[in-house]
């Protein structure tokens, strides 16, 4: 597809930022209506502006606002079809009051007009100062500067935005305001600044008029916003969510859908300490609804082509849509197409080396590589995971230094342990610490344990109060399996680029069925477009609900299908597994309300995490697999989680040799150390839902 055409698109999705709001009340929820749009709707020669600024270097430095920045740059050229001299940059030194107040002014106030887009991205500490007039405080964006002149408060940042010319402006702030009471998880950075008028009592005269057009905010006002490392890079957690989803997001998808996702992933990651926020002025955007789209839908982006690379056949490729739980053990040979029409064929690119997000790729289609390349968009069409994947543990900064020296010892001697790690340096699956306990004697004392990335200790790994760290490190090897096992499942989710025809929805039975969540894969030409709002938060159940899943083949062959998962008990399960395919058109109801069996949620409170794996091949090892470890009917307990991973994964790498002999490319065909899984031979949906 022609670069032009490609942004002639996705142009409308920053378009109706405003417009998906509209008409829905307090709700938040878009009217379905007002997320269409005409193909006229946005003149081509509108100007989008954007200044961002992100800031490192404080006297306490951070380390992903500069990254934060480039996310969105990237993000706003390749997917969204800003001019590279239309966006301002300043980072670190050029982050002065007076420089960010003099960019907005020169390069915003003064050039937009009245029909431009404005987007101002701000990545940094946040903070309150007291107001002039005393008595109560504001919000306000910590600049490089130290003393008063160190702050842009909220005050002086809404004459900015209203001396604007145009109505359309989008404001991302990736900061936090309140002086947070707060202990984070040690592989959380908080965004937040400590100022003098920062006292929690003063909360209730905060001073925070809205400001012009949408605001997106990484956290309300009394939580934090918070960074992390994701693997030899650190972004904002906002940041990196946010502008992922719109990589992936669809023309038909509005930015209403797009916050609750994000909204929805922040939750997992770090759950009660960062909730998204949004603001706006409805009436400002009655100008931009417009209805009955005559466009083609385009299917997201994975990336897109940003540089020839020095060698013939390379090219230097961004991967900002890539999922954050992916990136991390994205493998190399994974390939990816550029969107092509009949004039202008794909042409199939394979990674060879990858820093971050930035990857050097082959092109292993015929055709040079000439500059009309660059700004191409891609879409994954092979997926490379390791077969020597492993898990990630980090260790709690607060461990004595001798503690540190010998769980990294005795951990390292584990085998579903690839690493062990400092938290908060580099990236981790999970963290490795003390959890305190009271014995029966009432006596306190600790217990080594591992948590979650959002600071939760996770129950199984809990031990005698006071045991050495060996003795930990063993009795940790069969949950340890089991997480491995529950990463393995979660690297196979493809909802956003899988092109196998599925939608499967989770539903309660009881009395009147209410749906609690559905998921479709967005990339098939078959598939039905109607979805529920998504959740903005992960679905609580009340123990002993009565569920099923409702799996629909919208694909043009049958289908196989698996669930496993961990119950809110954290033990692994799946569901009595079937060699039976689902037609094409055709519906499965799990459990059949025919069979007399129930899936009901656990009494115990808890977070279920469950993947229905849909494959163009029978699941023959897997199924093999389970049968050998248990025997019965409905839900099951798996003893053995990590064979039947490494089983599902085998069957999925067999059912995508078909279509990886078809694929130009090096090294798949060959491949022995890893699974190559091809997007048009399987599909997993990923449903999480809490138990209170």
């Amino acid at each position: 597809m022609k670069r032009r055409k490609f942004f002639q698109r996705t142009s409308h999705l920053l378009t109706l930022l405003g417009a998906s709001w509209l008409g829905s009340g307090k709700s938040g929820l878009a009217n379905p209506l007002l997320v269409q749009y005409e193909k006229n709707a946005t003149p081509l020669n509108r100007r989008k502006l954007a200044l961002l600024v992100g800031i490192n270097q404080y006297s306490s430095p951070l380390a992903g606002c500069v990254t934060d920045v480039e996310l969105q740059r990237e993000l706003l050229i390749y997917r969204f079809g800003f001019e590279p001299s239309d966006i301002v940059v300043l980072t670190d030194s050029q982050g002065s009051r007076e420089q960010i107040e003099t960019a907005f002014r020169e390069h915003l106030v003064k050039q937009a007009q009245a029909d431009d887009l404005v987007v101002f991205h701000f990545s940094g500490y946040g903070t309150r100062i007291p107001l002039a007039s005393g008595g109560k405080v504001q919000n306000a964006l910590v600049t490089l500067e130290t003393g008063t002149n160190g702050y842009l408060d909220w005050d002086d940042l809404q004459q900015l935005m209203r001396s604007l010319p145009t109505q359309k402006i989008l404001t991302v702030l990736d900061t936090s305001f309140s002086h947070s009471q707060l202990q984070l998880p040690p592989n959380l950075h908080w965004r937040g600044y400590v100022a003098p008028a920062d006292r929690i009592d003063e909360v209730r005269s905060l001073s925070n008029p809205k400001l012009p057009g949408i605001l997106l905010q990484a956290s309300e006002n009394e939580l934090v916003a918070a960074e992390k490392n994701w693997g030899g890079f650190t972004t904002g957690i906002f940041t990196y969510s946010l502008t992922q989803e719109l990589w992936t997001a669809t023309d038909a998808t509005s930015i209403s859908v797009t916050f609750q996702q994000t909204a929805a992933q922040i939750d997992e990651l770090v759950g009660k300490w960062q909730k998204p926020s949004l603001q706006f002025e409805a009436n400002r955007y009655n100008s931009i609804i417009a209805a009955n789209s005559q466009h083609n839908s385009i299917l997201g982006a994975e990336g897109a082509i940003i540089a020839l690379d020095d060698r013939p056949n390379y090219v230097k490729v961004w991967l900002g849509g890539l999922p954050t739980h992916l990136v991390a053990d994205y493998g190399l040979n994974s390939v990816f197409t550029t969107i092509g029409e009949p004039e202008n064929a794909s042409i199939i690119l394979q990674i060879r080396a990858r820093e971050g997000l930035t990857a050097k790729a082959k092109i292993h289609s015929s055709g040079s590589t000439s500059p009309s390349l660059i700004g191409q968009p891609i879409q994954e069409v092979v997926r490379v995971i390791s077969r020597q994947i492993g898990l990630v543990i980090g260790l709690n900064p607060e461990l004595e230094r001798i503690e540190r020296v010998d769980a990294t010892s005795a951990l390292s001697n584990i085998p579903t342990i690839s690493s062990v790690v400092n938290v908060g340096e580099q990236s981790a699956d999970y963290w490795f610490g003390k959890q305190p306990q009271t014995l029966k004697t009432g006596e306190s004392a600790y217990s080594y344990a591992l948590f979650s990335l959002n600071g939760d200790f996770l129950p199984e790994t809990l031990g005698t109060g006071n045991e050495a760290i060996k003795v930990a490190a063993n009795r940790l090897r069969q949950p340890l399996n089991q997480l491995l096992a529950t990463k393995m499942w979660e690297l196979t989710e493809n909802q956003t680029t899988s092109r196998l025809g599925v939608k499967a929805t989770l539903e309660t039975t009881e009395n009147s069925p209410k749906t609690i969540a559905q998921k479709q894969t967005k990339r098939s030409n078959l598939i039905s477009r109607q979805l529920i709002q998504p959740n903005s938060t992960i679905p609580n159940l009340s123990p002993q609900t009565s569920l099923r899943y409702r799996l629909e083949n919208f694909s043009d062959r049958p289908i196989y299908w698996l669930i496993v998962g961990v119950d809110a008990n954290h033990n692994p399960i799946t569901w009595e597994p079937s060699k039976e395919a689902i037609a094409p058109g055709t519906i499965r109801i799990i459990p059949e309300p025919s069979a007399n069996q129930l899936w009901l949620s656990k009494e115990a409170a808890g977070l279920a995490e469950i993947y229905l794996i849909c494959s163009i091949a029978p699941f023959d090892k897997a199924i093999a697999t389970i049968q050998t470890q248990i025997k019965g009917k409905g839900l099951l307990t798996l003893p053995a989680p990590l064979e039947v991973a490494q089983a599902v994964l085998e069957d999925l790498h067999q059912a995508s040799t078909i279509e990886l002999a078809t694929i130009p490319s090096e090294s798949l065909s060959a491949i022995t150390d890893a699974y190559a899984l091809d997007v048009n031979s399987w599909a997993t949906l990923r449903f999480v839902y809490k138990c209170t």
